[in-house]
């Protein structure tokens, strides 16, 4: 192999191993986006930091690829002898070994960002199970209390003037009072 195509070897390697490095990153980031569509109720979450040192990391690690080029170029020009060889052999297997790190590092944090949201999905599920619960305890004590307010008109009543204002609804007038007072109330409910 002449020293062109040991260089252009090189290059292409570096190439490949940037170009995997933000494939993984597109992936990743892809994955994290399908995950945040797919919860319906999300309470707002504050990912900036997180984003922030992916940027940060994003931004260190193409620094590091260029400084890798810029001495693998300084190499392929300078003499190729064997220390220089083993000395871009060195860099080649740093660089697929960075490209690996991006990957895995990517892959963390799209799993901490997903379990972030899949714990507040399951808060803000609780939270409105729990704002149910809550509607119908209102709800039946309403229901209490407008029925203890409707019993109240006819509280005090004799069973005659009961019996009465059954007769004039075309009721049924047998029973006693409290099943009386729970017909007449049961009819106003209607009405």
């Amino acid at each position: 192999m002449t020293s062109t195509e040991s260089s252009a070897a090189i290059a292409d390697q570096a190439r490949t191993a940037i170009e995997r490095s933000a494939r993984i990153w597109h992936q990743s980031t892809q994955q994290f986006s399908d995950q945040v569509d797919a919860v319906t109720i999300v309470p707002q979450v504050d990912l900036s930091h997180a984003v922030q040192r992916y940027f940060q990391y994003l931004e260190d690690g193409l620094e590091v690829n260029r400084g890798l080029v810029r001495k693998w170029i300084d190499y392929t020009w300078s003499s190729l002898d064997d220390l220089t060889r083993v000395g871009l052999e060195s860099m080649t297997g740093f660089a697929r070994g960075h490209g690996e790190a991006i990957g895995t590092w990517i892959s963390a944090e799209s799993d901490i960002a997903r379990d972030a949201v899949a714990d507040q999905a399951q808060e803000a599920e609780r939270v409105q199970a729990e704002q149910v619960r809550e509607q119908r305890r209102v709800e039946r004590a309403q229901a209490r209390d407008a029925h203890r307010r409707a019993r109240e008109r006819y509280e005090g009543m004799t069973k005659a003037e009961l019996v009465d204002q059954l007769a004039e609804r075309e009721l049924p007038k047998t029973g006693t009072v409290e099943e009386l007072i729970e017909r007449l109330v049961a009819a106003d409910g209607q009405d």
